[in-house]
C-alpha cells in the first residue's frame, strides 16, 4: 500500500500544520446518519506520520522516487485534480451543499492552489490499520462508555493529541469492531 499524503486543502489551518513526524493519526468520516441508521462516526483508517515536506514540490519529489506516482492532494501544476466524478462535489459554504457540477472544478482547484500557498507543509504517513471499504462503526455510546478519554480526538482543537490508550483502543476496533457494509 501507498503512504498517504497529508496536505492542509481541506482543514487548512486546524490539522496538518499542527502534525510532525512520529504522530499518530485517527482518521474517521463526520458524524452522520449512515444507511438509516443513528448518527455514527466511521473509523476509516489508522496512520502514523512518517516524513514532512516544508512545500507541495518537496512532497511530489519525494513521493515520485519513492511511489512513482504524485498523490492528488499535492498542488502543483502538472499534477491534475482528479475526475469530478470521483468527488462528493464542490462544497458551497453560502448554501452548506455539495454541487455535483463540474463547472465548479476550476474554482474549487484555484482555491485549493491557495490554500497550498497558505499552508504549504505536507506529510507522508504509514498505514498502520484500513477500512476504506468496510469502516468501523463508532457510535458516541461507544465513546462516552468504552473510549479511556471518553471523546474523539478534534483536529479544530488546539490540543489534539491522542492518548496511548485511546491508540490502544481504536486498534482493538480493527480487530473487534463491527463494519459498516457499504
Amino acid at each position: 500500500m501507498s503512504s498517504p499524503a497529508i496536505s492542509a486543502l481541506c482543514r487548512s489551518w486546524a490539522f496538518a500544520p499542527k502534525l510532525d513526524v512520529g504522530h499518530h493519526i485517527v482518521y474517521c468520516a463526520k458524524k452522520a446518519a449512515y444507511k438509516g441508521k443513528a448518527a455514527f462516526w466511521c473509523l476509516t483508517a489508522l496512520l502514523k506520520v512518517e516524513a514532512r515536506f516544508d512545500d507541495h514540490w518537496e512532497a511530489a519529489a519525494w513521493y515520485m522516487e519513492n511511489e512513482g506516482h504524485v498523490p492528488s492532494n499535492c498542488m502543483i501544476d502538472y499534477n491534475p485534480p482528479i475526475k469530478f466524478e470521483k468527488t462528493l462535489g464542490y462544497y458551497a459554504k453560502e448554501e452548506k451543499e455539495f454541487k455535483q457540477n463540474s463547472r465548479y472544478l476550476q474554482p474549487w482547484d484555484n482555491s485549493y492552489k491557495r490554500r497550498a500557498e497558505t499552508y504549504p507543509a505536507m506529510f507522508a504517513c504509514k498505514v498502520i490499520e484500513c477500512a476504506l471499504e468496510a469502516p468501523i462503526i463508532v457510535t458516541p455510546e461507544m465513546v462516552s462508555k468504552q473510549c479511556p478519554s471518553r471523546k474523539l480526538p478534534n483536529s479544530y482543537h488546539n490540543k489534539f493529541e491522542i492518548t496511548e490508550a485511546d491508540w490502544n483502543w481504536f486498534q482493538s476496533l480493527f480487530r473487534d469492531g463491527q463494519r459498516l457494509d457499504l
